[in-house]
């Protein structure tokens, strides 16, 4: 993610996927969407791509696939507000709808 430098703008912080991939493995709904998914393959790809900070397009892709994996019930307000909370206070590049599916922010 390339960083501007303008006068009167914000500057954009880079992300901190550490701190995120932390939050987000200890979150008792992402805990149980992994527990119930019939693909269990699909969530060593999501947490490999999340650990390893890559592509964030092949991310949202497998994330997307694990989150439709399951019953919509698990994914609330509450729980897309937990996880909008720690994109942003993260700065990651992406949000979660209220399905819980990604969305790439506008850089």
């Amino acid at each position: 993610m390339a960083l501007r430098f303008e006068q009167g703008q914000p500057v954009a912080k880079a992300p901190y996927w550490d701190w995120f991939n932390t939050a987000i493995l200890v979150d008792p709904t992402y805990q149980q969407i992994t527990q119930l998914t019939p693909d269990k393959l699909l969530v060593s790809r999501v947490e490999s791509f999340a650990l390893q900070a890559i592509e964030v397009s092949l991310l949202k892709y497998q994330w997307d696939a694990l989150i439709t994996s399951v019953s919509a019930d698990f994914i609330s307000v509450d729980v897309v507000a937990r996880w909008n909370s720690y994109a942003d206070n993260f700065h990651m590049p992406f949000t979660f709808d209220k399905n819980g599916i990604m969305s790439l922010r506008d850089n």
